[in-house]
């Protein structure tokens, strides 16, 4: 029975991290794309209402949302699994990064 319940401690640590990466992944693309929101607005690629309305509230919100939802998850995943770990600390710097 013991063995089990490691088992399941290990797969969420392992699922923990894998949310964690894809997180702090997202979490750093989302600086690129309210970047490019601004700058493609600037240089008139697309107009204002595109980029301000479009790219940066609408889109932009809904992948910050996403991944600190991805981030807070991980973390409570990993932190369930294996206190103080790596995951949990990279967890931590993605939801700075996205808020």
């Amino acid at each position: 029975m013991v063995e089990l319940f490691k088992s399941i401690a290990d797969n969420f640590a392992k699922f923990g991290r894998v949310l964690v990466v894809a997180g702090l992944a997202l979490s750093v693309f989302s600086i690129f794309w309210f970047l490019v929101a601004a700058l493609g607005t600037k240089f008139g690629i697309w107009d204002y209402g595109f980029g301000l309305m479009k790219m940066t509230f609408s889109w932009g919100l809904a992948l910050v949302a996403f991944t600190f939802g991805l981030c807070a998850l991980g973390i409570l995943l990993s932190l369930l699994a294996a206190p103080r770990t790596r995951p949990a600390i990279l967890g931590l710097v993605g939801i700075l990064i996205s808020s």
